[in-house]
């Protein structure tokens, strides 16, 4: 890869981190008050997580199997669990999961969405990696059956999930390790299956 090109990426995964970092929290504060999980849900997923680590729902092995990385961290960060592959900052997978209010988080996921096809639109005609960012996040979010409940690809083909009252996000590798021969630039339809699989995983065990 030239340094051209290396500039670029730098740039694209900061942004799009940047977009996604400001908004998760602003979108979660304004939806409706949170209401309890049913007892036997928030039951399933402790033992599925370890009560407290996220990390259980997926296994390492599953992460690999679906993004073709070896994975050599799975780290709990909040709600979610972090998988990291050699590449920290390129093909990394992060998986989300609230379990209580899960259609609120739901509704909050498809307002932010909507929220970053507006941010988008604004910021698709610029130069460079704004503009990439930008034509990302414009594309209109797309509904998925069968996973669950309810599920959706927004932003990144980020996959969102409602099943059971839990609700569950899955991120995909922003693109394939740098570290590795080849162009490392995933395409859409490949982060949007790799995120499937992991979904699947999950959701098996909601």
């Amino acid at each position: 890869m030239s340094k051209k090109s290396k500039i670029k990426t730098a740039l694209l995964c900061f942004l799009t981190l940047v977009v996604f970092g400001c908004d998760s929290g602003s979108s979660s504060e304004t939806a409706a008050p949170r209401a309890e999980t049913s007892g036997s849900t928030a039951d399933a997923l402790q033992k599925a997580t370890g009560a407290s680590d996220v990390c259980a729902l997926v296994s390492k092995e599953d992460v690999e199997a679906a993004v073709g990385e070896k994975i050599v961290r799975a780290e709990v960060k909040g709600d979610a669990c972090v998988y990291e592959t050699e590449d920290v900052m390129g093909s990394r997978v992060e998986i989300t999961v609230k379990r209580e209010d899960a259609a609120g988080e739901m509704l909050a996921a498809r307002d932010a969405a909507k929220i970053h096809g507006k941010m988008g639109g604004g910021m698709k005609d610029a130069n460079g990696a704004k503009g990439d960012v930008g034509e990302m996040l414009s594309k209109d979010s797309v509904s998925v059956s069968g996973i669950g409940d309810e599920a959706f690809f927004g932003a990144n083909e980020q996959l969102f999930v409602l099943k059971n009252n839990v609700y569950f996000a899955v991120l995909p590798p922003m693109m394939k390790s740098r570290m590795s021969s080849g162009n490392p630039v995933l395409k859409p339809e490949e982060k949007r299956a790799m995120a499937k699989v992991i979904a699947q995983k999950a959701a098996a065990k909601l």
